[in-house]
């Protein structure tokens, strides 16, 4: 294989690189948005929780308030359950794409190590071939 050839073996490699380290960072910021995300629920339903209890123990709660309190509970598990499913999944693709990462660096590293072999080979090649043409004057001149 030639160096030009194995030269642009790399540049697509690279190329695969920075497209799966892109894709990396872009997930990330998703996992941020979610960790965020939850965050601020619950916050908003431990204050929630907190007016409740205040309301409860002052017997200021009345049964239509307690239903709407019921309603509002369970909707806010159900969207932080959906939001913790949602970040436990990017986690996931975080790991898998970490793992992809590794190998396109694995493997372009390993097309690097390939072209650095056939440079040496060349170079020996290349000094051979100098070593016999000198050999070869060497011989002309001074074995006459």
């Amino acid at each position: 294989m030639t160096i030009h050839s194995l030269n642009n073996i790399i540049k697509l490699k690279e190329w695969k690189k920075e497209e799966i380290a892109t894709e990396l960072r872009k997930i990330q910021k998703m996992i941020k948005h979610h960790e965020e995300t939850i965050r601020s629920l619950e916050e908003e339903f431990r204050k929630s929780m907190e007016e409740f209890q205040t309301k409860a123990f002052s017997n200021e709660l009345k049964p239509e308030a307690l239903r709407s309190y019921h309603v509002y509970i369970d909707q806010m598990t159900k969207r932080m359950n959906t939001q913790k499913e949602s970040l436990k999944k990017r986690l996931e693709e975080l790991k898998e794409t970490q793992k992809m990462l590794t190998e396109a660096h694995r493997d372009k590293r390993l097309v690097e190590r390939l072209r650095e072999k056939r440079i040496r080979e060349l170079r020996k090649e290349q000094m051979r071939k100098e070593q016999k043409t000198i050999d070869d004057i060497s011989l002309k001149r001074f074995g006459q």
